[in-house]
């Protein structure tokens, strides 16, 4: 199973029987059958078809809308899960002070443990005295969440974390780009546009996982909560940003697979060109596809499947079949 992108904006996805077809103009240029897909994206003004929405949705698929440089814009999705148990469960959690204090606390440590231990696999051997004093810093702050005794407190142990993650992250990726801070709205470089279309396509795929097993994304505990805002999704997403989008971004970047001639400036923003857009999407997908032993489970699953595996984990937590929630955190 994997997504489908449609990214040009002269391209639409047409329904032929139980398959997907996609044309530019009036050529075909592609054919896919729907057992093979388990979500589309559709980037800009790219149409599809009323019949093809329809298909989609009997059959689960749910079709999201993002901007054409990747803004989220809005999602269809098909019938809500009947797993009502489960959403009262979690109205009463994400209310229980206490409740949301004790996962923000696991959210962070995972977030924050993936940040270190993937600095120092790519520093190992040729690590700087700086790099070295950062991860130290680091390892302070992971150990100092446990202590927190309010969300805002956390909140602020998860910011200084990243920041002297980011304030490193120059120092693992090739001479040609240069990252010197992360900013957002709207991102000032190659590297920050990366790291927001990256992180879009992740918010996409934690909301595909939480609605599956049956959540309301939009409430949440870590984040705030505020109209409109995925705050559930949020939260899941914060442990799997550097292990799936950072990586992406570091092996396009090591590998000389992009270079600065695929992003444009216009008027202070950085955005990437559809050559590197294209190349980023097949590389999130088979980042996605790459398999590993589970931690907890111990068998092999891949990333796309590990993030519905904790999103089960966490309703487990709310249902109170498990105590905690736990993780996911690599070695």
């Amino acid at each position: 199973m994997s997504t489908v992108y449609i990214t040009r904006e002269d391209s639409g996805l047409y329904k032929k029987g139980e398959r997907l077809i996609v044309k530019q103009g009036k050529k075909k240029v592609g054919d896919i059958p729907l057992v093979k897909v388990d979500q589309v994206v559709v980037f800009g003004d790219a149409s599809i078809s009323g019949a093809l929405i329809s298909l989609l949705l009997k059959a689960n698929v749910p079709i999201s809308y993002l901007s054409y440089y990747g803004k989220y814009k809005g999602r269809l999705v098909p019938e809500y899960s009947k797993n009502s148990l489960l959403r009262i469960e979690q109205f009463k959690a994400c209310n229980d002070d206490a409740f949301c204090l004790k996962f923000a606390k696991r959210i962070v440590e995972g977030k924050l443990t993936n940040m270190r231990t993937l600095v120092m696999r790519d520093t190992r051997g040729d690590r700087s005295k700086e790099v070295d004093r950062v991860l130290d810093k680091m390892k302070y702050m992971i150990e100092k969440v446990d202590s927190g005794d309010c969300i805002d407190v956390v909140r602020g142990y998860e910011g200084i974390g990243s920041r002297y993650y980011f304030s490193i992250f120059n120092s693992v990726l090739s001479d040609e780009f240069e990252f010197k801070k992360r900013t957002r709205r709207p991102p000032k470089d190659p590297i920050n546009c990366l790291l927001s279309f990256g992180y879009t396509l992740l918010l996409n795929d934690v909301l595909a996982a939480l609605y599956l097993v049956g959540f309301d994304p939009y409430i949440g505990c870590f984040h705030s909560n505020q109209y409109g805002k995925p705050s559930l999704a949020l939260d899941l997403m914060e442990e799997f940003r550097p292990v799936i989008v950072d990586s992406v971004i570091k092996t396009m970047v090591n590998k000389g697979m992009i270079g600065q001639d695929g992003f444009e400036n216009k008027y202070g923003t950085v955005n990437m060109k559809d050559k590197v857009r294209n190349l980023f999407l097949e590389q999130y997908e088979q980042r996605l596809r790459t398999e590993f032993t589970h931690p907890i489970f111990k068998y092999k699953v891949n990333w796309r499947r590990c993030l519905e595996l904790q999103a089960r984990l966490l309703s487990k937590v709310m249902m109170g079949e498990i105590e905690e929630y736990p993780p996911l955190v690599v070695r």
